[in-house]
Parts: structure tokens; C-alpha cells; sequence
């Protein structure tokens, strides 16, 4: 989702139960029930994502030159890469460095014109991260004519919205970031709005719900690929623990509460604190956008990786540019841990916490749609 428009509406966190929806722990943030997805159904959903091509398929992050979410993005990128079991490539008009929202600036690993000469027969999965431009002149016309030569397209929280700019949510069931719900509705009004469930495949086109909602259906995309066992391999080593679709959608709404967290970040515009993170080759790209996509929203806050070289290349395979050494004013110093990256957002919202308040915390969280 764009921070952009969500500040628009000055909103706050209301509730909200564990990341992957599985059982609601007590939690820093208030609890929600969160009803279990029957095995029948989690078992329909991962045979609906199986590949439909080839049997170690082709993957497409796509995104657009004036910018991506940050974790829409690195996070789908980095979990499938990580798998081993498939070919995923990051993929925009051109392979110049692009500035990602809110934080980091990626080097695309192929354009569209390179991909479709590795690739004429299109890829098995587009992924398609919330973009500024809804849109996009370049996004739009490139995922619709993957979709017609039977690629699985998976938007990614407000990403869903370009999905249905390409025409391919008529008639579909789907969901996006909660805040986007009514917009989505408004851009396909013959769209069939689910809520309660993380992720929604119908029919070869896959929405999620907000930003942090890319691990799940990342996770259930390896279990449709390499079956169960793999994708619980791979959860343990993120530290997750559970994958399905479950969520409750009734833990997201508007309080006054803390809306000050919201208004009082503003005013905070012109002196905002300086968070670094020094990163080297090899740095867990899941950690590091979580990371960085925390503290850049908290309104009082801005986060910079750094490092002495200019490029370095994460554990997914993909680099990051525009690095630099650390700013003369340097507020808080963040580490980048790899131990369990996914739980990387649980590590910074606390700090977040510590640093800024309870209030902040929650802001950040509604922004990504946590469930933490």
C-alpha cells in the first residue's frame, strides 16, 4: 500500500492477531480471533497455485520505474529465490536502479524486452507489488498479456489494483490492503470481495491483503511448487510457523485513539531522526526490507542502508544500489539479522516501541497490514 494515501486518511491500527493467521497468540498488539482454514481448503488453494507450465517455473517480480513497495517486492523475490525451485527474476522496463516505497533502491535483473526473449512462452507466476502509478503505461499492458499466454498473476496487497487495471479481476473473487477494499471495488465493480483470508486464488489470478501478506502466499506459492515438506523447511528457516489463508478481517478499523500518531508524525516532518543499517553482500533481503519498510513509515524516521560500496548483492541474488556511508547526523544504528528474517518486522516494531511509543508501533503495523 502507498503511505502516501493512507495518511490521506489519518488512520490507526484496531486490533489485529498473529502474522499468518494460524491461532491467536497473545500478542503486543490487541489479539483477534481468527477462525482456522479447514485442510480441504488450504488443500484446493495450494492445487489452484500449482504451476501451470513448466515444472520448475519461471517467476516475474515486475516493477514500475517510478517505483514499488518496498516489501511487495523484495520479500515474494527473496522467499521463492531462497526456495531453490524456481527461476525468479525481478523485471521492469529497464535494468537501471529503481527507488523502491519507502526505502531501498534495487537493480532490476531484467527488462521486459530481456525477459521475453529468455522467456517467449511467458512466465508460470507475475507477481505484481502495490506501484505508485495504479496504472502503470508499462505494467499494465506487460501483465495482461502474460495472463493471456496462462500466466498465474498474484497482486500483492494494493497491487491488486493493477491487477484489475489489466482487466483480469471481472468476475473474480478477490481481496487487497483493507484500506483499499472500496477503491478496488470502484476500479472493478464486477469484482466479488472476500474478506477473512489472507490470500484469494480464483481462476489463475491470486490478491493478498496488505504488505506483510507477500510471506504467506510467498510460502504457499513453494508448497503449490515443491510440496508441503519444502515449504516447511523454508518456513522454519524464516522463522514462520504457519502459511495458510486465515486472517480476520474485522481486526482493522479506524479508532481516534491514536490518530495523533498519524497528525503528530507530520509535524514531526522537518526533524525526523536518521536510522542506519549497515549491509554487506549477503545481507538477508527479507530482514532488511522489513526493516527498513518499519521504520521508514513511522513518520519520524527516515532509514538508509549502508555501506562502502556503492552495489552489493543480497542472499536472494538480487542487488541493491545507491549505498552510501552513513549520514554526518546519525540517530540509531539498526543491525540486520538473518537468524529468521521474517520475524525481523516483530524485532523493529518493538524497538519502534521503545523508541517512539506504543502508538507508533501501531501505526506501522496498520500501514502493513501486521497481524504481529
Amino acid at each position: 500500500m502507498d503511505r502516501r494515501q493512507f495518511l490521506a486518511g489519518s488512520l490507526v491500527l484496531g486490533g489485529a492477531g498473529p502474522l499468518l493467521g494460524c491461532a491467536p497468540p497473545a500478542s503486543r498488539l490487541t489479539s483477534s480471533s481468527i477462525a482456522q482454514i479447514p485442510a480441504d481448503e488450504h488443500a484446493a488453494t495450494i492445487a489452484a497455485l500449482k504451476p501451470p507450465k513448466r515444472a520448475r517455473p519461471v517467476i516475474a517480480v515486475v516493477i514500475d520505474e517510478e517505483g514499488s513497495e518496498t516489501t511487495d517486492t523484495i520479500v515474494p523475490h527473496a522467499v521463492l529465490a531462497l526456495s531453490g525451485l524456481a527461476d525468479v527474476h525481478v523485471v521492469g522496463a529497464r535494468t537501471e536502479p529503481v527507488s523502491l516505497f519507502p526505502a531501498l533502491t534495487i537493480v532490476p535483473q531484467l527488462s521486459f524486452g530481456e525477459f521475453g526473449g529468455n522467456y517467449p512462452e511467458s512466465a508460470d507466476y507475475v507477481i505484481v507489488p502495490a506501484s505508485h502509478r495504479i496504472k502503470s503505461p508499462t505494467l499494465v499492458p506487460w501483465i495482461r498479456q502474460q495472463a493471456e499466454q496462462k500466466a498465474t498473476v498474484i497482486g500483492i496487497c494494493a497491487g491488486a489494483r493493477t491487477v484489475a487495471a489489466a482487466g483480469l479481476l471481472k468476475g473474480r473473487r478477490g481481496t487487497t490492503h483493507w484500506y483499499e477494499v472500496g477503491d478496488l471495488k470502484k476500479d472493478e465493480p464486477e469484482l466479488i470481495p472476500v474478506s477473512d483470508r489472507r490470500y484469494v486464488v480464483d481462476d489463475g489470478v491470486v490478491t493478498t491483503t496488505g504488505v506483510t501478506a507477500s510471506i504467506p502466499v510467498s510460502l504457499a506459492l513453494v508448497e503449490a511448487i515443491g510440496g508441503q515438506e519444502k515449504a516447511r523447511a523454508l518456513a522454519g528457516r524464516l522463522g514462520v510457523s504457519c502459511w495458510t489463508a486465515a486472517h480476520a478481517s474485522s481486526a482493522f478499523s479506524v479508532t481516534a485513539q491514536s490518530v495523533w500518531a498519524a497528525l503528530s508524525g507530520r509535524i514531526a516532518f522537518w526533524n525526523r531522526d536518521e536510522v542506519v543499517m549497515p549491509v554487506s553482500d549477503q545481507v538477508s533481503a527479507i530482514s532488511l526490507a522489513l526493516a527498513a519498510d518499519a521504520w521508514s513509515r513511522t513518520d519520524r524516521s527516515r532509514a538508509f542502508a549502508v555501506s562502502a560500496e556503492q552495489v552489493i548483492t543480497m542472499d536472494s541474488g538480487l542487488q541493491l544500489a545507491g549505498l552510501s556511508l552513513a549520514p554526518d547526523k546519525v540517530t540509531r544504528t539498526v543491525e540486520i539479522s538473518s537468524d529468521l528474517p521474517a520475524q525481523s518486522l516483530d524485532r523493529m516494531l518493538k524497538l519502534i516501541g521503545e523508541a517512539y511509543g506504543e502508538d507508533i508501533a501501531r501505526y506501522v503495523a496498520i500501514q502493513v497490514e501486521y497481524m504481529g
